[in-house]
């Protein structure tokens, strides 16, 4: 991977990830593996990842991951700092035929997309930014689901109604002149509020008055619920 070979890469990887079956039309593990390669080398030129501690038991490899690297270029739409960073997490991977299945655990993805300035730190998360991200679907699952890409089963699918978006604006926030960092909609009724980090949180608000318990970002390039 240091020769930024993502094509030699991809044909190393299994279409499923390790422990995780990709569901109706995510991409194969390759493909996404590959197209955050390609991603962190646009935002770190430079990039270096080592292996480390590797060991070995019933088919399986752990390995502590180091990538180091200045963000010099930019990641998901977001400039870099010019600063050099280095990130750790453990690596498990397993044999599945000639091609090998990975999975990912212990890395502070939440801190360093914060660090990054991909997300924004908790005393700015109410402030519309000023390089919205375009993270892959991948990254926010595993961001806000600890790392894991199984989520857990809702009860809440028939309340389902609407799926695509019928405004761009949170317009509670227009009326009362206050911006917004983020929306979500409603896919019961179709409300559009602005998200939790904001100061009106007008999503959770219409979420408790009326018990609509699903929402969905309608920020560009996002369709997670």
């Amino acid at each position: 991977m240091n020769n930024r070979d993502t094509g030699a890469f991809y044909g190393m990887l299994t279409p499923e990830f390790y422990g995780y079956t990709v569901q109706g039309d995510e991409p194969i593990a390759s493909e996404a593996t590959a197209s955050i390669a390609e991603a962190l080398f646009e935002g770190f030129p430079g990039l270096t990842l080592d292996l480390s501690d590797i060991t070995e038991s019933d088919g399986e490899a752990t390995a502590t991951m180091t990538a180091r690297g200045t963000f010099a270029g930019t990641l998901w739409q977001v400039p870099g700092d010019g600063q050099a960073h280095e990130f750790t997490a453990t690596v498990i991977a397993r044999l599945g035929g000639e091609r090998i299945a990975l999975h990912w655990e212990g890395a502070e993805l939440i801190p360093t997309l914060r660090l990054l300035g991909i997300m924004p730190v908790m005393e700015k998360a109410h402030l519309r930014p000023e390089h919205p991200p375009k993270m892959p679907e991948i990254i926010i699952k595993l961001a806000f689901n600890g790392m894991k890409l199984t989520e857990k089963p809702c009860a809440h699918l028939g309340m389902i109604e609407l799926i695509e978006p019928v405004t761009d604006v949170c317009a509670d926030c227009v009326t009362s002149n206050t911006q917004w960092p983020a929306l979500r909609m409603c896919l019961t009724c179709g409300y559009t509020g602005c998200c939790d980090t904001s100061i009106n949180k007008h999503a959770k608000t219409h979420a408790e008055e009326t018990g609509h318990a699903l929402f969905r970002s309608i920020v560009p390039g996002e369709s997670w619920a």
